[in-house]
């Protein structure tokens, strides 16, 4: 009997959510028992590299989910099959999905269609409602802008609260993508629309500047900045989803009623970076494999199961009926993440945007690194070296 195999990325190491993935597939191999699915997991710390292999040896599954922004470097090798107009028909059509996850789904390289939106990530900031009384701050304007966010980092700061921030400050592309916040907010651009590198002309580098003067206010935790934060050693933090699944699940507060009432959401200074994961299917799948492929990618995204699953690991879901629900709903929090969801921006389509995200995270974990070991340095001379030598690097590597 035929059967092809599906790689999802896990929710490690808590497997938080998973269950729900999982019934969904038996639920497709029970009704499509002539061509079942057999399910592999990934981590997200050697997810990219699993796929990689996939691409270059053209073996392995035959449907994955991958980083949306993973997309284009994938598309770049020949590694995908496009999906055609009536298989999106099928499943709703383009307007049957989120604007932001959908234009993740294709390439700047052409007009088609080489993935389904799976799982949304947008990121807000959260804070605590008592820490912001506290420095009589009002949370519908303290994080409009940049220069708003530093200025009510300053009185938290003044207020009591040593360090009133907490961020991802690693250096991986999530440094990237709360960066790009900052970025955009200026003006500014990581990749500029023609394919080429933005991120040191002089919009892109002034919003970094005003990116790192926050260091100041930054904590450098043992734990978590997401634990950090739940402990209540910080007020402010910019997080995804996942910061409320782990405060429900009383991991670093103990759940209450009272406590859950103190825990506030608003949109970040700038747009927030959407991403996320999508569905793909493989160039290498046959086409009996691949149908198989295409019927569990429906049974999967429009069954209303998907959203419990979404929202347990942290993400939101891409289809506007299941956003349109959540913002009926009674959470702000949610409908704040939905929110940044609609006025977000994707990263770019271009081809090598894994290359130029993982070259400017080590760069900008370096700034970090640097502030930390030497707070009083120049911040502008320190981000125009450090991201201008990273550029040079990129520019060689693309050349």
């Amino acid at each position: 009997m035929p059967s092809f195999e599906f790689s999802y990325i896990a929710n490690l190491p808590t497997g938080m959510g998973d269950s729900h993935l999982l019934d969904l597939v038996d639920e497709y191999n029970h009704q499509y028992g002539h061509l079942p699915a057999q399910v592999a997991s990934m981590g997200w710390a050697d997810a990219w590299q699993q796929l990689m292999r996939v691409a270059i040896y053209k073996k392995g599954p035959s449907l994955s989910e991958i980083g949306a922004p993973w997309t284009s470097d994938f598309v770049g090798m020949n590694s995908l099959r496009t999906f055609q107009p009536n298989e999106i028909e099928r499943l709703g059509g383009d307007q049957a999905f989120a604007p932001g996850p959908w234009r993740n789904c294709s390439s700047s390289a052409d007009s088609h269609i080489w993935g389904i939106p799976a799982r949304v990530d947008a990121r807000v900031i959260f804070y605590w409602k008592d820490m912001l009384d506290q420095a009589n701050l009002d949370p519908a304007t303290a994080f409009s802008t940049p220069a708003q966010f530093e200025d009510s980092l300053a009185r938290l700061q003044a207020a009591g609260i040593e360090r009133p921030l907490t961020l991802i400050s690693d250096a991986t592309r999530n440094s990237v993508y709360l960066a790009s916040t900052w970025i955009w907010a200026a003006g500014g651009e990581v990749i500029d629309p023609l394919g080429k590198l933005a991120f040191q002309r002089q919009a892109a580098q002034d919003g970094l500047i005003a990116f790192f003067k926050l260091h100041r206010y930054l904590a450098n935790p043992s734990v978590t900045p997401s634990a950090h934060f739940l402990q209540r050693k910080s007020a402010v933090t910019y997080h995804n989803l996942s910061v409320c699944n782990e405060f429900k699940a009383g991991l670093h507060l103990p759940w209450s009623e009272e406590n859950a009432g103190l825990l506030g959401a608003a949109l970040p200074p700038g747009p927030a970076f959407v991403g996320g994961t999508n569905l793909v299917i493989w160039q290498h799948a046959s086409q009996l494999i691949a149908q198989g492929a295409l019927e569990l990618i429906a049974a999967l995204v429009t069954k209303p199961r998907y959203i419990e699953y979404c929202l347990n690991t942290g993400f939101l879901p891409a289809r506007q009926e299941a956003l349109n629900l959540l913002r009926s709903q009674g959470d702000e929090r949610l409908q704040v993440l939905v929110r940044a969801l609609e006025t977000g921006r994707t990263g770019s389509s271009a081809h090598l945007w894994v290359l130029v995200a993982e070259r400017l995270g080590a760069a900008l974990g370096g700034i970090w690194n640097a502030l930390r070991q030497e707070p009083d340095q120049d911040v502008g001379d320190l981000v125009m070296r450090m991201t201008g030598m990273a550029a040079a690097r990129l520019e060689q590597s693309l050349s």
